[in-house]
């Protein structure tokens, strides 16, 4: 229906902004929530003032709220589908599928068309910050690395990113470095199609779609298993003696046990 809708803490549900009409209809207009017109939404996420951030096609609204009214405007693109880093407007990406926001109100997105990881400082501002278009599989620094359709992404409470790339079959960790790059590393999954748990080096993984980080513990959908994984982000782990390493389990959750 191209709306935003609210749930309060008892359940109700209640139409916050969008006029999608009755045959779901949407458009393009900024405004007050009342008046403002939404199309091809697929994520919300807010910052820590509270301000909602809407994703849009190849569009980034932003939702801001003064007392009881909230007004919509546009926080980065231009609705062109491309591949620009700059500011506001100028900024164009092109498929993307979710925002998470660090404890510095920074927001990030993949872009799956360019193989790319995104940036956005508070005032818009968007710069590349891993990948550098290239469809491949490799570790290192900022453009350096390489992703095969890096769709989803988490955030952990250090600030570190987690992305699923998806073609790869394995999630990739973007830490920040002292001298303001980005290292990608591979936290999980042994890059072969397969649903195997394990250790996060033997894992395997068929086409991952979702991840969510909570609580030091990764969630992951593995869409092709129909089968939600977790991984413990910071095991305890003990070494035994006379020994010079471990490992750490990746567990499958069957789905079938939400879908009642």
């Amino acid at each position: 229906q191209n709306r935003i809708s609210k749930i309060d803490t008892s359940g109700n549900v209640t139409r916050f902004s969008g006029n999608g009409g009755d045959q779901g209809g949407g458009g393009y207009s900024n405004g007050s929530i009342d008046q403002a017109t939404f199309e091809g939404m697929k994520d919300l996420a807010f910052d820590s003032a509270g301000n909602l951030f809407v994703l849009t096609n190849h569009r980034i609204r932003k939702i801001e709220f003064s007392g009881a009214a909230a007004s919509v405007s546009d926080f980065i693109g231009s609705g062109n589908w491309g591949d620009e880093d700059g500011q506001g407007d100028q900024v164009r990406f092109g498929h993307v599928e979710s925002i998470v926001f660090d404890s510095n109100d920074n927001l990030y997105f993949s872009d799956i068309a360019h193989q790319k990881i995104k940036k956005v400082s508070q005032d818009g501002t968007t710069t590349t910050i891993a990948g550098n278009g290239e469809w491949d599989y490799v570790d290192g620094f900022g453009v350096n690395a390489r992703f095969r359709n890096p769709s989803y992404l988490a955030i952990d409470s250090s600030n570190n990113l987690y992305v699923s790339d998806s073609d790869n079959n394995r999630i990739r960790k973007l830490e920040l470095q002292g001298d303001g790059q980005y290292k990608v590393s591979t936290t999980a999954g042994t890059g072969q199609y397969g649903y195997v748990d394990g250790s996060a080096d033997t894992a395997q993984f068929e086409r991952i779609r979702g991840i969510v980080e909570f609580n030091g513990n990764l969630f992951v959908y593995d869409s092709d298993s129909n089968l939600m994984r977790k991984l413990l982000l910071n095991p305890v782990m003990s070494i035994a003696a006379r020994s010079l390493s471990t490992t750490f389990n990746i567990k499958g959750i069957d789905d079938t046990s939400f879908e009642s």
